[in-house]
């Protein structure tokens, strides 16, 4: 009995088991049919009771995605803020400055939602469109058979009718040849010279052998079931008939995308969640603060609770949401340049937090196909007789039934006359159990028998040995001389393939007896065109690699090294049954390469790691790699993959160059700095102005702003801070993956906010005590106290507009790192406008404001100039103490 885990088989996988161990008799009585075959009335009433034979496709829900957008967890905390907003517009006067600060507050929650909906919508439709299924049509049987028989093939054959796919149903018999999609699972009544192609669920190329019966009954993995055939999966040479068991959601190819994994929170929605929480805590604790502060001065709680709420308003960082969203459209859109469609925003930025992906082989690493890499004698020399004798026995046998002999058709070394002039005499045709195929030619007057199959059955057909040393009866040296060379490819994970011959001037029976054995045929899989250079700029970007396969140790093994994976070391998919979740912890974490994987494996082993702290993705294109393509925090497929593993994926690579998997990368690590970088700016900018203002309180016997003046700098903050979406990153910032550590925010903030402080004091001596302005604001002048507001409100905006350009890059900014001409141009249009609300005469006066002297202008260069040094100076020691910056 097998091991209890947490690879467990679903209800699905123990009904497919069912129906292959089941006898034919209770196979009728679970299907409830009478005879095979169902007429046109029966078709009609099971089709209204069991629905059409479709996969389930997720809708895109408008309503709910429009809820979503506008209530996220930061814009929860915006809606509150407005609230208080337009409350106190409602009882302080009706100050048009309080609307409008509502209406910004709105204007960017709406602006938010509105980018992430219709980025979302836009890629929900490009999905549709890359996952559309193309109708499939089918031949069904819709006359009562009894028994089938080969004599009562072309009877049968005249009573088919071609239906569409999605109309079939459960007791349905269809008839299936070489080149057909299986429309849904389906138990095997009949079949002649069967082979499919299950690659996109297990990952093997090689094609499977299917029959009537049940080959290796006491197997529990569900494709190494002889007689079932699956949804999805490809007939590739014979024909049969098969009984439908399974439609729709119920078929294990929709199981693989249905079951299991539920949508998680993303890197991206869990990092901004974790700053709400800390800006949301910071507002708690200023809040109280600053109101008892102004309480205990000036004893007046209606004037203190506005202003407590004013600087509350103007250190939130309403831009947040909108310059988050738009910095991940940015993103999206500068994938889709590169060739890659994601589904959602925050796919973007996950994409820069993977430290660690995680890749199928088979059509993901390799081609699907596999080449002849070379055709050697025992003392293992070329021989070009032995090509031409492998090529004649592929050429002729009356099926071409698996990959190996298409790669041998693919090194033609005749002309065609040559060809022309060969016979066929007989043949015994491949199949599953004898894994030989022998073909009789007529050529050059000559009778030759040249059979071709696994090194262990030529083996025993031989009884001669041909070579420069030997010539004459075998031996069993000589046999185990044979399998060990051989061995050494197949340990390599090549593909061996022996050839033997047998050659007369007369007429001979077929006979698999006596040959004499001629080489070695060694097949290797195709790698896909520049995979090592895709492997090498991985490990260059530090993403550590894995593949997860459900093809053989030796094979994958040697894929491994082909494309150059780190220190390959495998282990199989049954070795992982029964592990503690420890012990799993360990081997995923220190093995690279998992082998004869089923999908609930890969699966598993990718939610192993996720809980280890890893940030996993997982490149896949087949059926089975569904499941893992969910479960991983990126799915990553291609346009020409299975319909359900792009229904899976999360990213879409429109062409199959994985050299873009670089650009994914990167563009979502510059898309993470940009987005961290604001956050960290923009809360070291307003803990800077919460500090002053809070000095300033303490420190004067006036406020230095006034509610107005805080909501209007508020404001232009929200505004310039949208220009970070068009930032520039260093490379060094994006040469590993970026996670969010939402830790480092409130250190990053207190220390560096020291810079912006320390300018606004300075600045308060400089006016208040240097122009005297003080003595004058505390002796009643009105004007005074306007003129000082004035000074501060531009040195502030200035401040933190320097600061921002200062704290955007670790380098030296402006000597070293460049700041986008789009950051500069915004920011000295903002300046303008500051200046022009302080020095305009009637707009100044209006807004509370009094014009400085005209040398203070200089000084507020000189300020400026000390912004840029210390907040140069700042990051210098932040970065010494730190190690790290942004």
């Amino acid at each position: 009995m097998k091991k209890n885990s947490k690879f467990s088989k679903s209800d699905i996988t123990d009904k497919i088991l069912t129906a292959s161990k089941m006898d034919i008799n209770d196979l009728k009585k679970d299907i409830d049919v009478v005879d095979w075959g169902l007429d046109e009335e029966e078709v009609f009433t099971r089709r209204r009771i069991q629905g059409e034979n479709v996969p389930i496709n997720k809708t895109f829900n408008h309503f709910q995605k429009i809820i979503t957008a506008l209530f996220a967890p930061f814009n929860l905390l915006l809606w509150f803020i407005a609230i208080i907003q337009i409350f106190i517009y409602f009882t302080q006067g009706y100050e048009k400055i309080d609307i409008i600060s509502f209406s910004i507050i709105i204007f960017m929650v709406v602006l938010s939602a509105s980018v992430d909906y219709i980025q979302d919508f836009k890629a929900y439709k490009m999905n549709q469109k890359l996952t559309q299924l193309i109708d499939n049509n089918v031949f069904v049987l819709r006359e009562k058979v009894e028994v089938f028989f080969d004599n009562n093939n072309p009877k049968m054959m005249n009573n088919l009718k071609m239906i569409n796919e999605k109309y079939l149903t459960v007791g349905d018999v269809v008839y299936l040849s070489a080149g057909d999609k299986v429309p849904a699972d389906a138990r095997i009544l009949w079949s002649n010279n069967l082979t499919a192609d299950q690659s996109d669920f297990t990952g093997e190329s090689e094609w499977i052998q299917k029959s009537t019966s049940q080959i290796n009954e006491s197997s529990d993995n569900v494709f190494e079931l002889s007689n079932i055939i699956f949804q999805n999966s490809k007939i590739t040479s014979g024909s049969c008939y098969a009984v439908i068991f399974s439609i729709g959601k119920n078929t294990y190819a929709n199981l693989m995308s249905e079951e299991g994994v539920e949508d998680d929170v993303t890197e991206y929605e869990l990092g901004l969640k974790k700053v709400t929480k800390i800006l949301l805590l910071t507002l708690l604790i200023v809040f109280p603060v600053v109101f008892l502060i102004l309480f205990f001065k000036t004893g007046l709680i209606i004037g203190s609770l506005v202003f407590a709420i004013s600087l509350i308003v103007s250190i939130t960082p309403e831009s947040l949401p909108a310059i988050m969203t738009l910095n991940l459209h940015e993103g999206a859109k500068r994938l889709k340049d590169a060739k890659i469609v994601v589904k959602n925003n925050s796919t973007t930025q996950t994409l820069g937090a993977i430290d660690i992906l995680c890749t199928d082989k088979t059509g993901t690493l390799t081609d699907s196909q596999i080449s002849l890499h070379s055709y050697l004698d025992l003392d293992l020399n070329k021989s070009n007789e032995l090509l031409e004798f492998s090529f004649l026995n592929s050429y002729f046998q009356s099926n071409i039934s698996n990959a190996i002999d298409k790669a041998i058709l693919e090194q033609n070394p005749f002309d065609e006359k040559k060809i022309e002039e060969t016979i066929l005499i007989d043949e015994i045709p491949f199949n599953h159990e004898r894994r030989m195929v022998s073909t009789l030619l007529l050529k050059d007057k000559k009778y030759l028998q040249i059979t071709k199959g696994g090194i262990d059955e030529i083996i025993q057909t031989l009884g001669f040995l041909e070579n420069e040393k030997k010539s004459g009866a075998i031996k069993n040296p000589d046999k185990d001389l044979i399998l060990k060379k051989a061995k050494v490819f197949s340990d390599q994970g090549y593909r061996v393939v022996g050839l033997a011959f047998r050659e007369s001037l007369n007429k001979f029976e077929v006979s698999e007896i006596g040959l004499t054995f001629l080489g070695f045929l060694i097949f290797t899989d195709n790698i896909k065109k520049d995979v090592d250079k895709v492997v090498e700029l991985i490990y260059k970007n530090n993403v550590d690699l894995k593949i997860l396969t459900g093809d053989s140790v030796d094979n994958s093994l040697l894929v491994a090294k082909n494309v150059g994976l780190n220190n390959p070391q495998a282990i199989l998919g049954k070795d992982l049954e029964g592990l503690k979740q420890n012990e799993l912890k360990e081997v995923a974490l220190n093995y690279n390469v998992f082998c004869k994987l089923t999908p609930f494996q890969k699966s598993e082993i990718i939610k192993t790691l996720q809980d280890e702290g890893h940030c996993v993705g997982f490149l896949g294109d087949g059926v089975n790699d569904a499941k893992a393509l969910r479960q991983s925090d990126v799915g990553i497929s291609v346009n020409t993959g299975s319909p359900i593993a792009k229904a899976s994926a999360d990213a879409i690579m429109l062409e199959k160059d994985l050299l873009v998997l670089e650009k994914a990368f990167l563009q979502g690590r510059h898309i993470f700095t940009n987005a961290i970088k604001y956050i960290k700016i923009s809360v070291t900018n307003n803990f800077s102005l919460m500090l002053t203002l809070i000095i300033a309180l303490l420190w004067f016997d006036f406020k230095p702003m006034l509610p107005l003046h805080l909501l209007m700098q508020n404001l232009l903050y929200d505004f310039t801070n949208l220009i970070f979406v068009w930032d520039n990153v260093d490379k060094e910032l994006i040469v590993k993956p970026k996670k969010w550590s939402t830790k480092s925010i409130l250190p990053f903030a207190i220390f560096n906010a020291i810079a912006a402080t320390t300018v606004s004091i300075i600045n308060f001596l400089i006016i208040g005590y240097g122009f005297g302005l003080v003595g004058q604001i505390n002796a009643g002048d009105t004007e005074a106290l306007k003129m000082f507001q004035a000074a501060f409100f531009i040195e502030s905006f200035l401040t933190h507009m320097i600061i921002s350009i200062v704290y955007r890059t670790e380098k030296i900014s402006i000597w070293q790192s460049n700041v986008n001409w789009i950051i500069l141009f915004i920011i000295s249009g903002f300046t303008i406008i500051v200046f022009g609300m302080v020095f305009i005469p009637n707009l100044n006066n209006s807004l509370g404001f009094k014009a400085p002297p005209a040398y203070w202008l200089a000084i507020i260069s000189g300020l400026m100039i000390a912004a840029w040094s210390l907040g140069e100076i700042n990051k210098k020691l932040y970065i010494q103490i730190f190690k790290k910056w942004i």
